[in-house]
């Protein structure tokens, strides 16, 4: 069989794996440019509104981006992926496992592994149905901070905080997992607000997960921590308090965990310079303005043209003033793991910070010397907490 013959032999495959009903899942792996910044492709059935379509996963990095398309609309998709821009394809179907692998030069193969037992359909329904890190229902948290109504279900306005809290939930989580076995894990959360991620994340780790937790959110605004202690008392969140201070002046006491979310400029510092001087297992920072870092840049190199348009002295205030927290992190015994907080459509300020204790110590002092240099920084505010902390 010629090579697009195995091509088009495998495409009338999948159309009938679909049209059976048999289809399982297919999976586009191994991209035929090392520079794809999608590392593979999932693909399954489901339903939507009663007709089937196909749902195909584009896994990133740091993120997963879902579209659905009709039958007909995918089939084109897949003829122009397969064994073009992916050199292995994995159709799992009821009855057979089939491995297309294709060569650089054009070379397609077909191995195909037929099932002793049958696979039952997939419930597209079930498939459908939306995986959630938090319960909407008998959550009165949830319904007080406008998210759901009275019978748990989740209001139009609420939808994207909510999608807010599973992202944040769906981040913490794993990383969670990883702190020492302690019999209990002492959270301090800066800038709690109303106290949504600050409530969610108590509710994730002790009424799901079982987990003896204390979780301390510091507000400035005296009416926003009387708003969340009054909530979480009636709530019987009782490892829950909200404490009426700024990052400047509250000392954490036995710190495990350290959040600060959308901290304004060197309020960013001030958080991590307290996680990094009290140990703390993990710093989990959203980093939101970078005045100090622009007001000081001059740009003595060959990107100085390049500044003199704002926006790109902005973001490129941005990137060396985040880049430079996530170096001195690393410098400072921790693993940095930079993420998507949420989708660019809620704010541009979506970066996330995530920093577990490793006490591998980087040596990366004339780096970071060498790029305060390029830009004419002398001193980054993280760098100049942390100097007179020793």
């Amino acid at each position: 069989m010629s090579d697009n013959n195995v091509i088009k032999s495998f495409l009338e495959t999948i159309n009938m794996c679909i049209t059976q009903q048999k289809l399982l899942k297919i999976i586009l792996s191994n991209p035929l440019n090392s520079s794809n910044l999608i590392k593979n492709i999932l693909i399954k059935p489901i339903l939507l509104k009663d007709k089937l379509m196909l749902s195909f996963t584009y896994r990133y990095v740091t993120k997963d981006q879902v579209t659905n398309f009709s039958i007909a609309e995918a089939l084109e998709v897949l003829k122009g992926e397969i064994g073009v821009n992916w050199l292995q394809t994995n159709l799992f179907s009821t009855e057979a496992d089939y491995q297309l692998l294709s060569t650089k030069k054009g070379k397609h193969s077909l191995v195909v592994h037929k099932n002793k037992n049958k696979t039952s359909p997939p419930d597209l329904k079930h498939d459908h149905t939306k995986s959630r890190s938090i319960e909407l229902n008998g959550q009165l948290y949830l319904n007080k901070l406008g998210i759901t109504n009275l019978k748990g279900e989740l209001l139009k306005e609420g939808q994207k905080k909510f999608k807010q809290i599973h992202r944040y939930i769906e981040l913490l989580s794993e990383e969670l997992s990883g702190l020492k076995n302690n019999d209990s894990i002492n959270i301090v959360d800066f800038g709690a607000g109303k106290g949504y991620l600050t409530f969610a994340l108590y509710d994730y780790l002790v009424q799901q997960k079982k987990i003896n937790a204390n979780i301390v959110g510091v507000e400035l605004r005296e009416n926003l921590v009387a708003l969340g202690n009054n909530l979480a008392k009636v709530s019987g969140f009782s490892g829950l308090q909200f404490i009426a201070d700024d990052i400047a002046n509250f000392k954490p006491q036995n710190l495990d965990v350290l959040i600060a979310l959308h901290a304004c400029d060197i309020a960013t510092d001030l958080a991590i310079h307290k996680g990094i001087v009290s140990n703390a297992q993990l710093i989990v920072v959203a980093p939101c303005c970078h005045k100090q870092i622009r007001n000081e840049m001059e740009a003595h190199s060959d990107f100085k043209e390049l500044m003199k348009f704002g926006l790109f002295k902005e973001r490129q205030c941005e990137l060396l003033t985040d880049g430079l927290r996530a170096m001195l992190l690393e410098k400072n015994g921790y693993k940095v793991k930079v993420v998507e907080f949420v989708g660019l459509e809620h704010t541009p300020k979506n970066l996330m910070l995530i920093a577990s204790k490793t006490n591998n110590y980087s040596n990366n002092e004339v780096k970071i010397q060498a790029i305060k240099s390029q830009f004419g920084i002398k001193k980054h505010y993280l760098e100049t907490l942390l100097e007179t902390s020793n």
